[in-house]
């Protein structure tokens, strides 16, 4: 006589590895990878643009019960290149600094708390917070002071900018591999 056993599926346990997107200021558009060594633990790195240049970040971020409140911290570079309308519309500058603005790249830290739900592989986040940020402003071509003269100024130095903001960033985790 055969003693038939009742098959149980398995437990999916923890899922290690996982692709990351995220919309966020000043951090823009990204796509990343993410490696969890334990269920409140993430380590990203990603790599996107902020609609004028390419940027990368790397950061850790603690989610305690493994979804609910979070902290990250994280480090980002942005390459200098030609400012954008999207890039003004975040970074504004009194009327007078606009024609010296013709370039802008930036190295960003940031702290965030947030909320992350966690159903299955998949995390949805909303991260906030501050953020300290240096930067680059270059203007390489010459700037015309007075039309009537043709007089123009070259700036031949580089502008350093440093500034403490808000930040947020929304986003999706899809984690998988794992036991």
């Amino acid at each position: 006589m055969v003693a038939a056993k009742a098959h149980r599926p398995a437990k999916l346990g923890h899922r290690y590895f996982g692709l990351a997107t995220d919309a966020g200021m000043p951090d823009g558009l990204n796509l990343g990878l993410v490696l969890a060594p334990a269920d409140w633990m993430r380590l990203g790195a990603s790599i996107g643009t902020n609609s004028a240049s390419l940027d990368y970040r790397g950061g850790l971020s603690l989610v305690p019960m493994g979804w609910g409140p979070s902290f990250s911290l994280e480090a980002g570079h942005c390459n200098t290149a030609p400012t954008t309308s999207l890039i003004r519309t975040f970074f504004t500058v009194p009327n007078w600094v606009k024609p010296y603005v013709q370039q802008l790249g930036y190295t960003y830290f940031n702290a965030h708390v947030g909320f992350d739900y966690r159903v299955g592989g998949l995390t949805l986040f909303v991260h906030g917070g501050a953020t300290y940020l240096m930067g680059t402003v270059r203007s390489p071509n010459p700037i015309v002071v007075d039309k009537s003269t043709s007089t123009s100024v070259k700036i031949a130095q580089d502008g350093d900018v440093t500034a403490y903001t808000l930040s947020a960033k929304a986003g999706l985790i899809y984690m998988f591999g794992g036991l």
